[in-house]
């Protein structure tokens, strides 16, 4: 069974991890809706797949956020399907 990481005695996670996680999802986010190539498929394997071997998992990253990780899937394809531009990734977070 795979930890969160939340603080063990708090339940919690700090500001500065926190903050790491979600620049974490902005960046794979970001690489998949404007990256290209193998930079866009390494964020695609990461965040659609369940399988992708990775020491820090997608749906690992949002649950310690407090985030649905298949919802925010959902989001994202919507947003890909749109025309490429930079998005406000600080939205589709909160």
């Amino acid at each position: 069974m795979e930890k969160s990481f939340n603080n063990e005695d708090k339940g919690i996670l700090s500001s500065s991890e926190r903050r790491l996680l979600v620049a974490v999802l902005q960046k794979a986010i970001s690489d998949y809706l404007i990256g290209e190539g193998e930079v866009r498929r390494d964020a695609e394997n990461w965040i659609f797949s369940d399988k992708y071997e990775a020491s820090l998992p997608f749906y690992l990253v949002c649950e310690s956020l407090g985030l649905d990780h298949s919802a925010l899937r959902q989001s994202i394809k919507k947003l890909a399907s749109k025309p490429k531009k930079k998005s406000n990734l600080q939205e589709l977070l909160n």
